[in-house]
């Protein structure tokens, strides 16, 4: 009879459902081009609404109202941490909130966790491009370095 040895341990696993494990994410598991359905493939840019169905440390998932066939979810997209605003915030909760109405760009299909990956700072004005807008090459600005 072999015996297990107790200092090993199991293969981590990953899951993308909500509330569990960590995410694996790598560029060769996302795809840019169109997915979806073949009757209404979705394109990077296209605006998605749906529900905040869930906040995980890692990010947002939204139940969307037209969105990609998942194997446990259908219709989930995610938001990334960096992709929920372009300001600054403590916590996810700052942002969004459980059961809140949003609007997100899609930017691609994450065919690792099945899943569309979301925008929502996207479909807000770009600061930087606002302050670039209004200074010209040369002028002198005073600002606080934070």
């Amino acid at each position: 009879m072999r015996r297990r040895n107790p200092h090993s341990h199991p293969a981590p696993t990953h899951s993308h459902r909500p509330g569990q494990g960590t995410r694996p994410h790598t560029p060769e598991h996302t795809q840019t081009q169109s997915t979806g359905s073949s009757s209404n493939p979705l394109r990077p840019g296209e605006i998605l609404s749906g529900t905040v169905a869930a906040i995980e440390r890692f990010g947002v998932f939204v139940a969307l109202d037209e969105g990609p066939a998942h194997p446990v979810f259908p219709g989930v997209g995610f938001i990334s941490v960096p992709e929920l605003s372009w300001r600054r915030f403590e916590a996810i909760s700052d942002v969004v909130q459980v059961g809140e109405r949003v609007s997100c760009e899609f930017l691609c299909f994450d065919t690792w966790n099945g899943e569309a990956r979301l925008s929502l700072r996207a479909t807000q004005p770009d600061p930087f491009q606002a302050f670039a807008d209004s200074v010209a090459v040369g002028q002198t600005v005073r600002g606080r370095v934070t």
